[in-house]
């Protein structure tokens, strides 16, 4: 079992870009969650996450990422999805998280309407 390493880059001191690589499970959260209340504490409350690289993220995660949108819309940000491998779109539409969480082709598309 491959887990997931991340590296983050921060664009105008307001989004932050989160690329996330290999498989993301539950055991894992609790890195995620720190480093997105880091960022969340810095006002940096608009989040990128690239899923190019990612192979699976457990549905738990999911969860999270669609409950810390609604904690981030609270306070004018937002959480969207870019580039995301083949077998995580067809999770993202079993599970229906479009109806949450926005999906872009590229980083530049998500930056422009985040």
């Amino acid at each position: 079992m491959v887990h997931f390493n991340l590296e983050i880059e921060i664009k105008n001191n307001s989004i932050i870009i989160i690329y996330i690589n290999n498989n993301i499970f539950i055991e894992d959260l609790p890195k995620l969650k720190y480093i997105i209340k880091n960022s969340i504490n810095k006002n940096i409350n608009k989040i990128i996450l690239n899923l190019q690289n990612c192979k699976f993220i457990e549905k738990n995660i999911w969860e999270y990422f669609i409950n810390l949108k609604k904690e981030l819309l609270i306070n004018n940000g937002d959480i969207v999805i870019t580039n995301i491998s083949s077998n995580l779109e067809k999770d993202y539409n079993i599970l229906e998280i479009y109806n949450n969480i926005l999906l872009y082709q590229d980083i530049k598309d998500a930056i422009y309407s985040i």
